[in-house]
């Protein structure tokens, strides 16, 4: 089972969400996508689990800035963990390629710092540069 075949079955467990909806308001993508994507049983784009990843973090603030009931607080839970499963998952992807090394890393992440801090702060914060030279920032190229 694929990671986006598991986010899908548990966000199906305290929402009803179809393959549809989930393709497009999710995703991001053709209503079609996830269908297509798990009967090829292949990984989601880098894309698609960017924009899941929006999308649930969107969900997880609606619920947190109204007067959260305890049934919803279990939801925003969830959406912690599968926050933290998505972020993972694209850390490993952009690792995984090794396109480039430690130094041009760096650089990227400098280069990310600076275009966030000129966008407006209040919806975007800028990255922390890291004080550990043994932590990398995460590209996806």
């Amino acid at each position: 089972m694929t990671l986006i075949e598991q986010i899908f079955n548990e966000l199906n467990e305290k929402t009803t969400i179809t393959t549809d909806e989930f393709s497009t308001d999710w995703l991001g993508q053709c209503k079609s996508y996830y269908t297509s994507i798990k009967s090829r049983n292949i990984q989601a784009s880098n894309n698609a689990l960017i924009n899941l990843l929006n999308k649930i973090n969107e969900e997880k603030n609606l619920i947190n800035n109204k007067n959260p009931h305890p049934i919803l607080q279990s939801l925003v839970t969830q959406y912690n963990m599968l926050e933290d499963k998505l972020c993972k998952e694209i850390a490993e992807r952009s690792i995984k390629h090794n396109i480039c090394n430690s130094s041009v890393k760096k650089l990227i992440l400098k280069a990310v710092n600076n275009v966030l801090s000129q966008t407006n702060t209040t919806t975007v914060a800028p990255l922390p540069f890291f004080s550990n030279r043994n932590q990398l920032p995460i590209v996806i190229l």
